[in-house]
């Protein structure tokens, strides 16, 4: 998107009205990591107001937060491994690339995409942090081949992680989830 053409607002203005008029959950995701663009903060507090008027909540990549004006319920996602969550920012939704994505390897060697680990233990999974609204895995689907690799890649990590997402973790014990996980098998 060209982010400082007058046309570009118009377009998106009329495509996310449009997606949201027919959407009837609460939230919209607009994305918007990796943007190097000088407009990129003044667009992002515009495209706020434009979801905000809309009666919905803004979620978008942690580089929403870098510097734009956004509503108090904004959500920004973290994807970065790492990322410190400043005190009294926008609500944080936590999926840190380090415990829930879930297309990196289960494994060293194993198929997958690399970049933020070698391998995603499950163990790894078990430790993530809640954000103030919660947490959510990431499996990207472009290298993924047939429905049974997509199935290795999510179990039993998954498992691991709504489990994490919903226990405080001074209640976690990751030996005792082993066992119960097993259970299942």
């Amino acid at each position: 998107l060209c982010l400082d053409k007058s046309e570009t607002y118009d377009f998106v203005k009329e495509v996310v009205e449009e997606v949201m008029s027919i959407t009837s959950g609460p939230w919209f995701h607009v994305g918007g990591d990796e943007v190097a663009d000088d407009n990129y903060t003044s667009f992002i507090s515009w495209l706020d107001t434009i979801v905000t008027n809309q009666n919905k909540v803004m979620v978008g990549w942690q580089e929403i937060n870098k510097g734009s004006t956004l509503s108090d319920n904004t959500i920004w996602q973290i994807w970065k491994h790492g990322t410190s969550v400043p005190a009294g920012s926008n609500p944080m939704l936590n999926s840190d690339c380090a415990n829930a994505y879930l297309d990196h390897p289960e494994k060293i060697g194993g198929p997958g995409l690399t970049w933020c680990s070698s391998a995603l233990l499950e163990s790894e999974v078990y430790q993530i942090k809640s954000g103030s609204v919660g947490v959510e895995a990431a499996l990207w689907g472009e290298r993924l081949t047939d429905s049974t690799v997509v199935s290795d890649m999510m179990y039993p990590r998954l498992i691991a992680l709504a489990e994490a997402s919903w226990t405080p973790e001074s209640k976690r014990d990751y030996n005792d989830f082993v066992v119960r996980r097993g259970l299942l098998e």
